[in-house]
């Protein structure tokens, strides 16, 4: 378990900092269902982690975004940094490396799957009250791939009603074991 001292504080503050990145830039852009991405309140979820001195929970949300978030910068990092859109690239790159490069070094516990599996519920439930489908925010709907500048979709058998045991398949479990091998390397 962390311990809650300055140097915690600092780190809250920092995770709240980006969050207030991400709200200026959704507000400025109004872009209001962008909020609903995970990206865009991974650094609230991690922020409320380390105030409360849950490195299980920190690594839970890890185990969502690690993966995603590398692929769309991987994927997207030229359209990102050609229109300029350094406050996405800020929102990709930092929230959930950073918190990896915080807690790698803490041993990474099953019960971070539940955390995760908490996390995708409340992500799954937000998007599906709040945000039209057409949005598809959170690949909910459909997975967008542009490879070989051949946009496809694709959608999985059942996928809105399976995106949570798929995302929990995909995304988390392989980061879980991602994560469990950097704690005993470090």
């Amino acid at each position: 378990m962390m311990n809650f001292d300055s140097a915690n504080i600092i780190i809250v503050g920092v995770f709240l900092l980006l969050e207030a990145v991400v709200i200026i830039k959704n507000i400025k852009d109004k872009s209001y269902y962008d909020f609903f991405w995970f990206c865009d309140f991974a650094p609230i979820f991690l922020a409320i982690g380390f105030f409360i001195g849950n490195d299980q929970f920190v690594k839970g949300v890890i185990n969502v975004g690690l993966i995603t978030q590398f692929n769309t910068l991987v994927f997207l990092s030229k359209e990102l940094i050609r229109d300029r859109k350094f406050p996405e690239i800020i929102i990709h790159l930092f929230p959930i490396n950073l918190a990896l490069l915080l807690t790698y070094k803490i041993a990474t516990l099953q019960v971070s799957l539940v955390y995760s599996l908490l996390v995708l519920v409340f992500i799954f439930g937000l998007t599906l009250i709040f945000v039209p489908r057409e949005k598809d925010v959170n690949f909910i709907d459909y997975v967008p791939l542009n490879f070989l500048n051949k946009p496809r979709k694709i959608k999985l058998p059942y996928h809105t009603i399976l995106w949570v045991i798929y995302t929990e398949i995909i995304i988390v479990i392989p980061t879980y074991f991602i994560q469990l091998f950097l704690s005993r390397l470090g």
